[in-house]
């Protein structure tokens, strides 16, 4: 799965119809690869033997993370909807999806 979000990433910089698919794509995967690092995977190593400041940044670098994938993934929805309305095919769906 992770080759074939890959390979559409790369495809989308040749081809700008499938720019979309490859952001909500890649937004999906990185959100949810870093809210199961932050829910599953406790800090180790360095992190733990120099207080509590770099395990809060850790979780809130890994936050962040989640946050941007999910607008990435959102910016990629929200372009496939607004090239419904351009092309004219489902208007009422695409109007009720923004």
């Amino acid at each position: 799965m992770l080759i074939k979000i890959v390979s559409l990433i790369s495809e989308a910089c040749r081809n700008a119809e499938k720019l979309p698919m490859a952001l909500m794509s890649a937004g999906a995967l990185q959100a949810a690869s870093a809210l199961a690092l932050t829910l599953y995977e406790a800090p180790r190593g360095i992190l733990l033997h120099h207080g509590r400041a770099p395990v809060y940044m850790y979780y809130g670098v890994l936050i962040a993370i989640v946050i941007f994938g999910l607008v990435e993934a959102y910016a990629g929805f929200c372009s496939i909807t607004l090239l419904l309305l351009a092309v004219g095919k489902n208007n009422e769906v695409a109007m009720f999806l923004l």
